[in-house]
């Protein structure tokens, strides 16, 4: 896992990274692409300022949930959940004006 705002550094999250992903973020034209493909994985996101996108993609074969808190103006966010075996969860609460939200949750070819 990169981190945007330290530049070159890799951080390895090991076992955790299945677990859970934490995004926060505070500011202005930020851009996020998360990929999760394995069993369980949870994304909880704090969204707060203008312009920013995340993107998200959670494959595999089983319970995937998203928590999204969103405020500010023209954010957008796209998530596609694929899985063939279970239900998957999206919790988006957003105060914002001239955004755009997009969720596909599908058996397969989000």
């Amino acid at each position: 896992t990169t981190i945007p705002f330290l530049k070159d550094i890799d951080i390895n999250l090991g076992v955790f990274y299945p677990i859970m992903i934490i995004i926060v973020i505070t500011g202005t034209s930020n851009a996020v692409t998360s990929t999760c493909e394995v069993v369980g994985c949870i994304n909880a996101w704090t969204i707060s300022g203008n312009s920013n996108t995340i993107t998200t993609l959670q494959t595999g074969s089983a319970d995937h949930e998203i928590t999204a808190t969103l405020t500010g103006s023209s954010n957008t966010v796209t998530i596609d959940q694929t899985d063939t075996a279970s239900t998957n969860v999206a919790n988006i609460v957003s105060t914002t004006s001239n955004g755009t939200i997009n969720v596909d949750q599908c058996a397969s070819g989000c």
